[in-house]
């Protein structure tokens, strides 16, 4: 894993939760500094529009805390408006335009699904595309990555690991086409290998439950391209 300590990635960041005032200031307040990570899709997207000048929002905002557990984070944000919990325990508050999850050390894929250590290293690891595996500790003021920042500077993406093949076909052609990466080689042999139009009923599921829709057609087209490329 590599650690990065960088004014300017940093301030990337920060500014990035800025937009969002005094809200996550709260959530961050009451997680407080030592232990906690903002993980995955903000760090990435902060970056990204740091290093190549793009304006993606960011809607989610997913946080790991290596120092409180489950029972704890129910007392702490208990009395939070619009707060609920998953039948894991973990906390999502809805804002009126984003949503953040914060997940406890002892609630994590690495341990539930890959079998790996519940560390905070091990949760980059079980990332499902190579560009999530990066983090930014609110302890260090600092980027940590799992290939992701190479991956980024590469302007590439890829699959890190599995979750299910339909979620997976379509996530990594949405991220290709949001951040305007190009898939890694590997991942377009896996694409061609796992990928048939009997996939398309499951893919079409898949984007309807996550509310896009509008993304169907970009999916399987781009998904064809590559099976016959």
């Amino acid at each position: 894993m590599d650690e990065i300590n960088d004014f300017g990635y940093s301030r990337s960041i920060v500014k990035t939760l800025d937009l969002k005032s005094g809200e996550l200031e709260e959530v961050i307040s009451r997680l407080g500094s030592k232990g906690t990570y903002l993980i995955g899709g903000a760090v990435r997207d902060s970056l990204v529009n740091h290093l190549y000048g793009t304006n993606l929002g960011v809607f989610d905002y997913d946080f790991f805390v290596e120092d409180l557990g489950i029972k704890e984070l129910k007392e702490i944000f208990s009395d939070y408006p619009n707060v609920s919990f998953s039948r894991f325990g973990s906390p999502k508050i809805k804002f009126d335009d984003f949503e953040v999850d914060i997940v406890s050390f002892e609630n994590v894929l690495a341990s539930s699904i890959y079998g790996l250590a519940p560390t905070f290293e091990n949760v980059l690891k079980s990332s499902d595309l190579s560009t999530s595996a990066i983090a930014y500790s609110f302890g260090n003021f600092s980027v940590c990555s799992f290939g992701a920042l190479e991956d980024i500077f590469s302007k590439r993406i890829g699959f890190l690991n599995s979750n299910s093949l339909y979620a997976d076909l379509s996530r990594i052609i949405l991220h290709s086409e949001k951040l305007g990466f190009e898939i890694k080689q590997n991942s377009l042999e896996m694409i061609r290998d796992e990928y048939s139009t009997g996939c398309d009923s499951g893919i079409v599921d898949y984007l309807k439950y996550k509310g896009k829709d509008d993304k169907i057609d970009l999916v399987l087209t781009k998904l064809k391209e590559i099976k016959l490329g």
